[in-house]
């Protein structure tokens, strides 16, 4: 109903042109290949250091849920968040590293 709508009110009709709402092939290239640096970049960290990227990026837990099933502290899993941020932005964007 609602895409009924958008074409009446475009004046556009499903036999003249098709909106496609996925991805060119060259942006789907370009994810896969900057998805393989950040696996690549993620591996060469410390096996904690991507334990809790992992928990806080991945599996969306707040830092304070990560510290407490680590049995660490905020500040600690804050330091390790911080430190893969810094690998994962000079690694990506070796451009902007300083």
């Amino acid at each position: 109903m609602r895409n009924a709508q958008w074409l009446d009110v475009h004046n556009t009709s499903l036999g003249e042109d098709i909106i496609v709402d996925e991805p060119s092939a060259e942006v789907q290239v370009s994810a896969k290949q900057q998805l393989t640096l950040m696996r690549r970049a993620l591996a060469e960290l410390s096996e904690k250091t991507q334990t809790i990227f992992n928990l806080h990026k991945v599996e969306g837990l707040a830092q304070a849920e990560v510290a407490a099933r680590l049995g660490i502290s905020k500040s600690s899993v804050e330091k390790h968040l911080a430190a893969a941020t810094k690998h994962l932005m000079a690694r990506l964007n070796p451009d902007l590293s300083p």
